[in-house]
């Protein structure tokens, strides 16, 4: 019963997944968790899941992208940018 609660649960924000997004060693979180988790692209542990520190690739996103490539880091930044310009 535990596990499959720990199943439903997004490991970032502690609450029941919404949009489960997957990544290649095969835990899954929010897509919107996800999407902010790896925009920290100047830290270390933002290439690593949170749960095994695996690499992180997403597997079952359109975009299907990797949090070390260039573009990622690029649009990771425009981001960022876009958000300090709005407060």
């Amino acid at each position: 019963m535990a596990d499959q609660q720990m199943d439903l649960q997004c490991a970032i924000c502690l609450e029941q997944k919404q949009s489960p997004t997957a990544v290649t060693c095969g835990h899954s979180f929010c897509h919107t968790c996800l999407e902010e988790y790896m925009t920290y692209v100047g830290y270390e542990w933002s290439k690593e899941c949170p749960i095994c520190g695996s690499r992180l690739k997403i597997i079952n996103d359109n975009e299907n992208f990797t949090n070390d490539s260039d573009s990622n880091i690029e649009d990771a930044d425009v981001n960022m940018n876009e958000q300090n310009h709005s407060l």
